[in-house]
């Protein structure tokens, strides 16, 4: 974990990427998930919409820049608590146009314990997100 919950560690080669989601590495899984985020100035409560074993969309009009390293909080229902490090790797603004809430994709860099393996099977009990053409950046 990020030491204090400090992060706001920034890495400035990292890029907003122009993908669609089925360009991702990952598949997606639609969910409602409560989601906390500790940086180095607040803590904030979010909902994710869709999450993979990679990486988590959070929606949230708090904007962190691409890079930005935090420690987040998933609550996984019956699975808990998931803890871990997570690294901004796109934003999204609002797009009222399209119904899509404005967030963060980040990607998790550190899951402690077995945390990775209680996501997968979270999401072994779910169906993958059927969406068509977007244009959402792929986890990385």
């Amino acid at each position: 974990m990020c030491e204090d919950g400090a992060v706001g560690e920034s890495n400035p080669e990292v890029t907003i990427s122009t993908g669609t989601i089925e360009d991702r590495e990952e598949t997606r899984f639609q969910v409602d998930l409560a989601v906390t985020v500790n940086s180095e100035s607040n803590f904030y409560a979010g909902f994710a919409s869709n999450i993979s074993a990679g990486g988590i969309f959070v929606a949230t009009h708090i904007v962190h820049p691409v890079g930005t390293k935090f420690n987040l909080s998933i609550h996984l229902d019956e699975a808990g608590i998931v803890r871990g490090v997570g690294e901004v790797r796109w934003l999204r603004a609002q797009d009222e146009t399209a119904g899509l809430p404005a967030g963060l994709g980040i990607r998790f860099t550190e899951v402690e314990g077995d945390g990775a393996e209680r996501i997968e099977a979270f999401l072994d009990k779910r169906g993958p997100m059927k969406v068509g053409p977007s244009k959402v950046p792929p986890d990385e």
